[in-house]
């Protein structure tokens, strides 16, 4: 961990026995969420640097992180081809969501943790009720996987990156864009203005404006 006015080092987060590749932060601040191709996800206090729980229940590397907007829950996905909920208070898995063909690269959360969403290297983005762990929409993202998948901040707008490509969904889950970038797409965020959206590519940077 970093302080970012000094850009000195606070905490180094020792524990996991292989890469971390997975991270994220509790909504408040107090606490993060790591990762690994371990199999685990550690669950660190911020202030202290400690490891305050570790989730285990994958049988392969976790490659995604998420936390609900209140903090009570997370979402794991792995290259063990399934999703997790986690309640993070009582440390337990409370759903396997299981259905994706290939591993689960990415997961996102709206805005008021009804829905999550899962984006898989088999093609696939698959939206899920957190509370009952239930599949209630599946859509082909492309024939060679989904990278990543966020949701913009009112919930209106899904996108979902995948190889040169990155789809746009509405909120009936129907198509509203497509976005070509020259190059491989890794990953992509929404700004606050629920409008702009941001690619990362193998080749640059790029920025969208919805409506146009």
């Amino acid at each position: 961990m970093w302080d970012r006015a000094s850009g000195t080092c606070t905490a180094t987060l020792a524990g996991h026995t292989a890469g971390v590749d997975a991270l994220a932060v509790a909504p408040d601040g107090t606490w993060l969420a790591t990762g690994s191709e371990d199999g685990t996800v550690r669950i660190w206090d911020r202030a202290s640097g400690t490891c305050t729980a570790t989730l285990a229940g994958h049988t392969a590397g976790v490659d995604a992180l998420a936390v609900a907007p209140d903090g009570t829950w997370l979402a794991t996905g792995s290259r063990d081809r399934t999703a997790r909920i986690w309640d993070r208070t009582r440390v337990t898995c409370t759903a396997v969501l299981s259905g994706h063909g290939d591993w689960v690269h990415s997961v996102a959360v709206s805005q008021d943790g009804s829905t999550l969403i899962t984006a898989s290297r088999d093609g696939t983005m698959r939206i899920w009720d957190p509370t009952t762990g239930a599949c209630t929409g599946n859509r082909i993202a492309s024939a060679l996987g989904s990278r990543s998948v966020v949701t913009s901040p009112n919930g209106t707008w899904r996108a979902s990156c995948n190889d040169q490509t990155v789809r746009v969904l509405g909120r009936t889950n129907r198509s509203v864009a497509f976005l070509r970038v020259d190059g491989a797409v890794h990953s992509c965020a929404w700004a606050e203005d629920n409008r702009t959206l941001a690619v990362v590519g193998q080749r640059g940077l790029y920025l969208y404006e919805l409506r146009t």
